[in-house]
């Protein structure tokens, strides 16, 4: 008894890690996806920088044009050469956040099945689809390969820049997003391989079980 109580309470503390890193990756896969500071560029003066996202750049406003009054993230223009690379960035960025989101709720769902001890087999297809959804994440990265890091095309003093194009807090909440949804999968593949060991433990004891034969 005591054996099954902590094979049960092992397979809840893995449903909600997988719930954990499953929620912190979401977290980090918006702010990657919809912030304007995946990469940074830095004039050869170092004056001025140029910040830049996969669906949007940051904007500057200056009073008399000097001194810099606030800054927001802004749609590209419409004239900005959006090559292969950078709208693939832009395809798996969506693909991450979608599956993400809803793999996030199923793993809510497993919570409450798990807790609840409701029998039921997703055949492993959860534990793929967060393993598929850190590679989308890592995909995204392909950014940094496309126009969007190899010019800077926003409009804003592009005389100024050279090959200064680096990787920022959007690109890295990219990476770490991916790392996230890799433990998330690990998690899930575990908690897995306990809820087959938890079906499969009652057949071998019926098995097993001396058989009493009535007169």
């Amino acid at each position: 008894m005591d054996e099954n109580r902590d094979d049960k309470k092992a397979r809840i503390v893995l449903s909600l890690l997988t719930v954990l890193f499953s929620a912190t990756a979401l977290s980090l896969a918006y702010v990657g996806t919809l912030d304007c500071h995946y990469v940074s560029f830095t004039s050869t003066h170092e004056e001025y920088e140029v910040k830049a996202g996969i669906w949007s750049y940051l904007n500057y406003t200056y009073e008399n044009g000097d001194s810099v009054i606030s800054e927001s993230c802004q749609t590209y223009p419409t004239d900005v050469d959006i090559d292969a690379t950078w709208k693939a960035a832009r395809a798996f960025s969506v693909l991450a956040v979608i599956f993400g989101s809803i793999l996030f709720l199923f793993s809510l769902v497993v919570v409450y099945q798990t807790v609840t001890e409701r029998r039921f087999s997703t055949g492993g297809c959860d534990t793929i689809s967060l393993f598929l959804t850190g590679i989308f994440q890592g995909l995204c990265l392909l950014f940094l390969g496309g126009n969007g890091c190899k010019n800077v095309q926003t409009g804003q003093i592009p005389d100024l820049f050279r090959d200064s194009c680096v990787i920022s807090t959007g690109a890295k909440c990219s990476m770490a997003s991916a790392m996230f949804w890799s433990l998330a999968s690990l998690m899930n593949m575990q908690l897995d391989i306990e809820r087959q060991r938890a079906r499969v433990i009652p057949l071998t004891a019926d098995i097993t079980s001396p058989l009493i034969f009535s007169k």
